[in-house]
């Protein structure tokens, strides 16, 4: 995997410094009593970012970190295929596929993996680990915010 750039700007709605999720909101039920709304409300409210062909969930916005100064990069591979990542302490919707790898590494000192969803198998970006520590590298354009 090659480096291409590391920018600020992209027309995916999940890029940027500021990865952020819309909160789904319902109204309550009227005839509820006050209690049972507010935890109806309170469930109805987490945010996660789930996968945009199955709709299984991938991980949340409060797994977000920072990797180089950035949590979302740009890179493209040595196909010329260009890729929009963010990048998140864990994804626990994903499984790992194949043996890591330093080849192309956008992280360096990071051998990767191919990080799928665990339940359709689409290919939902990679797995970097260095020793003791990993992340994952998600591809913005296959995460809805749910």
């Amino acid at each position: 995997m090659t480096q291409a750039s590391e920018t600020g700007n992209n027309a995916s709605p999940l890029r940027g410094d500021a990865i952020r999720a819309f909160q789904k909101t319902a109204l309550p039920d009227a005839a509820a009593p006050e209690s049972d709304i507010k935890d109806r409300t309170e469930e109805e409210t987490e945010k996660y970012f789930i996968c945009a062909f199955c709709a299984h969930i991938i991980t949340s916005p409060d797994d977000a970190i920072a990797v180089d100064g950035s949590v979302a990069h740009t890179f493209t591979n040595p196909a010329g295929v260009t890729f929009d990542i963010g990048c998140f302490r864990e994804a626990p919707g994903c499984s790992t596929v194949g043996e890591p790898t330093a080849e192309f590494t956008w992280f360096p000192g990071f051998m990767w993996s191919y990080a799928v969803c665990s339940r359709c198998r689409a290919h939902m970006g990679w797995l970097y680990r260095s020793g003791a520590s990993s992340f994952y590298g998600l591809i913005l354009d296959n995460l809805r915010e749910n």
